[in-house]
């Protein structure tokens, strides 16, 4: 699966909104190669950061990533 495919998958799961399958789907992209998790990190990063510019996005099920 290529980038723009996961995508929608990534921002579900950034935004609190995946489901259990999806969850479990993004974990195994993420997983499979540095490069994805490259990828994840560095849009997950980009949407945390347009939380500071764009306060009234709801952050409430935003997931916290470590990784």
């Amino acid at each position: 699966m290529d980038n723009e495919e996961i995508k929608p998958l990534l921002v579900k799961y950034i935004t609190g909104e995946a489901t259990q399958e999806d969850i479990a789907e993004v974990k195994e992209w993420i997983s499979a190669h540095p490069v994805n998790e490259q990828y994840f990190a560095q849009l997950y990063e980009t949407w945390h950061n347009m939380l500071y510019l764009q306060p009234q996005v709801n952050k409430d099920n935003a997931r916290f990533y470590s990784p």
